[in-house]
């Protein structure tokens, strides 16, 4: 008889989480909404139960809840033995109402005093099997400590109204502020940015470990009720004993990593510190020195130069510097970009900064750019043309202005003036000329030859490659039968050069006395320059004009003289 009783005893425990007892006594206080699907219950197992550490007597009850709906409750009938088992409903899909727990859910209880005819929600667990998870067809072995005491309310507000199902699993196996281990009232929160999506107040020691829930956002609702999947988890702490919010972080990840996943699952290490978080630099870039007209090159990459944030804490880059001869461009990577402005040359600072919250320490670096020798800019002859030929025994010679980039050089003109092209003997040669133009008015009939070279204390350039190839004129006689062409026409003239940098020629004729009005245009109709606005007598006429601080582009130059009106189009390359 007694091996049939035990036999019954093994098979009733062995079957216990596919059945639903019928309690001794129906609870009087917990309502369980006890309608959910018995065979994907969970079962849980109570082997202590105590109000204010005296063990629950007959008639007070417990209560299981998910939120506030009660999916579980039994009344005692006589002390609970080894355990008391209790069954927790889970919710039947095929029924419109919640009629059981939603797995993935945390588990809570409360408690009933029939002694004092008073619920007691102050309820801390200690789980020697399992968590505090609701689970289809799962088992949890666990201790409950009631207290009469009410427990302050949790510091961190969790957003809990994301989806169970698509939720993380979090597994904390220590947990520690300045090196010692959390205590109750002590809270844990995760958090995505600055939402809380999961949180858990300490009731007692973590044991092997502390099982939390990470909720993920509801799409099908407008507010933001939960983590995005692929952002970075982030933890704080509530140090209770201080009242003070922990955010200087460490984390040890020995399973998963720091980035919230849908039904993912991670296991850590959580280690806070009071002390204020703090960023440094961990790589100083070193002063720099490069020649002038260098490549754009790359400077550093802050990730590397700056130490990375505390848990939970974001940095923000940048860089500048103290001149605008240095460009700095900072890219997503957070690289930074260096280019130099064209033939400059000298010391100057960048300041490569990273902020945290108030906070801001920045690497300086030196940058040295050394001179290098840059060449007088190419300009060309304008007058006399090329070819050109005159009875005058005055000409006037003039050519665009060069420019040397290098500050310390001075910028001089040689004129030379020849009847032989190979300027093997010259007529005239006038040296270290500041001018663009010098007037001769003792020229004699006869073809000549003419080429102007800038220099400047270390280089040579020649106007138009009139080194190679001087430009040529002609001043002829005229005899007394000789009669002067006479203009019959307005005209204007294509500018010489076109395109130009920065100046250009431009030439009309007027066969008769007119008032007349030379001016400048942009693309967009804009006047910008007035060259002429007089009356003039009939004749050639020829005007330089200097673009001076004009931008590049397309301009247009318009005469009027009397009715006589045009335009033409010219190029301005710098």
């Amino acid at each position: 008889m007694n091996k049939i009783r035990k036999c019954l005893l093994i098979l009733l425990l062995c079957n216990i989480q596919f059945m639903i007892a019928a309690p001794e006594t129906e609870p009087a206080h917990f309502q369980p909404v006890y309608i959910g699907n018995p065979y994907l219950a969970m079962n849980i197992y109570l082997t202590v139960v105590n109000i204010d550490g005296v063990t629950a007597e007959v008639g007070d009850e417990i209560g299981i809840f998910d939120g506030d709906i009660c999916v579980g409750a039994k009344t005692l009938t006589g002390p609970i033995g080894q355990y008391l088992a209790m069954v927790a409903a889970t919710d039947d899909p095929t029924t419109p109402e919640k009629d059981g727990f939603t797995p993935g859910n945390p588990i809570s209880y409360r408690l009933w005093d029939y002694s004092t005819q008073s619920e007691i929600t102050n309820v801390s667990t200690v789980y020697t099997q399992g968590d505090a998870v609701f689970s289809s067809q799962g088992t949890a072995v666990l201790e409950l400590h009631g207290s009469t005491e009410q427990p302050p309310s949790p510091h961190f507000q969790v957003v809990y109204v994301g989806n169970p199902y698509l939720a993380m699993n979090i597994y904390l196996t220590a947990v520690t502020i300045d090196g010692a281990e959390l205590g109750v009232g002590d809270e844990i929160g995760i958090f995505d940015g600055n939402i809380c999506v999961g949180a858990k107040t300490l009731t007692g020691p973590i044991g092997q470990y502390l099982a939390m829930v990470a909720a993920t956002d509801d799409p099908t609702t407008p507010e933001k009720d939960g983590f995005t999947p692929g952002n970075p988890i982030s933890y704080r702490l509530w140090d209770y004993s201080t009242q003070s919010e922990i955010t200087n972080i460490n984390t040890v990840y020995t399973m998963g990593e720091a980035i919230f996943s849908s039904q993912g699952a991670a296991v850590l290490e959580l280690h806070g510190s009071s002390s204020a978080p703090t960023i440094q630099i961990i790589a100083p870039v070193a002063d720099l020195e490069v020649a002038e007209d260098a490549s754009d090159f790359q400077l550093a990459d802050l990730d590397n130069v700056f130490s990375q944030p505390p848990q939970g804490k974001t940095v923000t880059f940048s860089a500048a510097s103290d001149t605008n001869a240095i460009g700095i461009r900072l890219n997503e990577s957070n690289q930074v970009t260096v280019s130099l402005a064209k033939n400059w040359n000298g010391v100057g600072h960048i300041y490569l900064r990273a902020t945290m919250d108030a906070l801001t320490i920045t690497d300086t670096v030196q940058l040295t750019v050394t001179p290098v020798n840059d060449p007088p800019t190419a300009f060309e002859l304008v007058s006399p043309e090329n070819g050109w030929s005159g009875e005058s025994s005055t000409c006037i010679f003039r050519w665009s202005m060069s420019s040397d980039p290098d500050r310390e050089d001075t910028l001089a003109y040689d004129f030379s003036l020849s009847r032989d092209s190979s300027f093997a003997i010259l007529d005239t040669m006038i040296n270290a000329v500041a001018d663009t133009s010098i007037t001769l008015d003792t020229l004699v009939s006869g073809e000549y030859y003419w080429k102007v070279c800038a220099h400047s204390n270390r280089d040579t350039v020649w106007a138009s490659g009139s080194n190679i190839n001087p430009w040529s004129f002609t001043i002829v006689t005229v005899s007394i039968n000789q009669l002067k062409p006479v203009l019959t026409e307005y005209r204007l003239y294509n500018n010489y050069p076109n395109p130009f940098n920065p100046t250009t020629t431009l030439r009309y004729e007027l066969p008769k006395d007119s008032r007349v009005t030379l001016s400048v245009f942009d693309i967009n109709g804009r006047e910008i320059a007035r060259l002429v606005n007089e009356t003039q007598p009939a004749g050639c006429y020829s005007l330089i004009w200097h673009a001076g601080e004009i931008g590049s582009g397309i301009y247009f130059y318009r005469i009027q003289a009397g009715e006589f009106h045009q335009v033409k189009k010219m190029v301005l390359m710098k």
